[in-house]
């Protein structure tokens, strides 16, 4: 199936989505990006709508969650010629499934600050092919179980990593939400240093993507 960006495109989001709020706002910044590099001689991103409002739009991208806690970070959407359905278990989900749809469009992101574009097909370069015309990840949450929560974590290499991260803030936890990752680990000693206000900026930023921050390097390993 390809994506055909020479025709008009909506995203419908939840009422109350806040926490997913910047994962949508790339979803459509992105879509334009694609539109822009195949030639669209008009290029604008979709609009984005809430679900109470009516649309007439050629191509609908249909958001949609459960408002689950950030452990429940499951996913699954479908892609159809004129409707695309995204739903996430939680806020968290739904941004995990909104990447994941982004890079079946072949967008990637090789670290914080990069972006690279796919290129369209020379006879047709507003018609972007998706890699899968559907994907499905379930959480793996397991009740009460919090040593096993099924987040997928990252874990700075070394202190240099960490002052790194903590410079460069907002692209590096952009880059962790496109990348999925559920959770930033970072040793005891940085949460009571003087990056203490470092700390809280990069807290802030996580929480717009709805990812978690955590002390504990003892955790279970991601299947």
């Amino acid at each position: 199936m390809n994506f055909d960006l020479s025709k008009e495109c909506v995203i419908i989001y939840p009422q109350g989505a806040v926490p997913s709020r910047k994962c949508i706002e790339d979803l459509s910044r992105c879509i334009g990006l694609l539109a822009e590099a195949g030639g669209h001689a008009s290029p604008k991103p979709p609009v984005i709508i809430d679900a109470d409002t009516s649309t007439d739009s050629e191509i609908l991208i249909v958001l949609n969650c459960e408002k689950e806690g950030p452990e429940r970070n499951g996913f699954q959407w479908r892609a159809g010629n004129e409707r695309i359905e995204i739903f996430g278990e939680s806020y968290r989900g739904l941004c995990n499934g909104i990447y994941s749809f982004l890079s079946a469009l072949g967008i990637s992101w090789p670290a914080p600050g990069q972006e690279l574009l796919p290129a369209g097909p020379a006879e047709d370069p507003l018609s972007f092919p998706l890699s899968d015309r559907s994907a499905y990840e379930p959480s793996r949450y397991k009740g009460n179980d919090k040593a096993g929560a099924p987040w997928r974590r990252f874990v700075p290499a070394g202190a240099e990593e960490v002052k790194k991260i903590l410079e460069e803030n907002e692209a590096f936890v952009a880059w962790a939400a496109r990348q999925r990752y559920d959770v930033l680990v970072f040793p005891p000693a940085v949460f009571a240093s003087q990056s203490g206000e470092k700390l809280k900026q990069l807290e802030k930023e996580a929480a717009e993507y709805d990812i978690s921050l955590s002390h504990r390097f003892q955790v279970r390993a991601d299947n």
